[in-house]
């Protein structure tokens, strides 16, 4: 509480001890959890549902409070009264974790005191990507209409000169005199036809 001075003209404030004013809420979320994370910086109130999100959708191993770096964090139930002095040192004790706790994640980097859980996040974890919104995915067709547009041109092109290719042959054939300008001629052909094959090819991969 802020209270003036009658000395001076500054402003005395009371510091209140952190963990005698920790909430019991979900820092990110601000809803009661039961079980949470704890990290090697002592922290222990983030909620297991924004822990999943932040490490592992998010790839962000920070500590939400502190900003610490967390690559390893323990999901435990919470302790009445948010936490007792021994979930805090056995928090601390990082080194210790993998031969202390049954279960890991890998993708999420947390080590688990119940199976439960550690099923639940697993599942969590393999699920599909939300699809983007309507809006979004009528600006990723817009963008790629030219392109497609082209692609058709391109086709049209190639059609109308593969039609072309095929009334000329026979009459090119007839005419030319020599064996080695027939030959010119179907490499010639061979060529044309591994190009569009190609490129008929690629189009297929890109649009698949």
């Amino acid at each position: 509480m802020a209270e003036a001075d009658a000395d001076t003209s500054h402003v005395a404030i009371d510091i209140v001890d952190v963990d005698a004013g920790r909430s019991n809420s979900c820092p990110v979320c601000m809803e009661a959890p039961e079980w949470v994370a704890a990290g090697p910086c002592g922290h222990r109130e983030v909620c297991l549902g924004c822990a999943v999100r932040l490490r592992f959708f998010e790839n962000d191993r920070r500590c939400c409070i502190c900003r610490q770096l967390c690559p390893a964090v323990v999901v435990t139930r919470v302790v009445d009264g948010g936490g007792g002095g021994d979930q805090q040192q056995t928090v601390r004790k990082a080194s210790r974790w993998a031969g202390a706790y049954d279960w890991y994640h890998g993708g999420m980097g947390a080590y688990f005191d119940d199976e439960e859980q550690y099923e639940a996040v697993r599942k969590a974890c393999f699920l599909k990507p939300l699809s983007p919104p309507v809006e979004a995915a009528s600006e990723v067709e817009q963008t790629r209409a030219p392109e497609q547009q082209v692609s058709w041109f391109v086709f049209d092109i190639v059609c109308a000169g593969m039609f072309g290719a095929s009334a000329g042959i026979p009459i090119a054939v007839i005419c030319l005199k020599h064996m080695y300008q027939k030959v010119i001629l179907f490499l010639e052909l061979g060529l044309f036809w591994s190009t569009v094959a190609f490129w008929l090819k690629t189009s297929n991969d890109e649009s698949a």
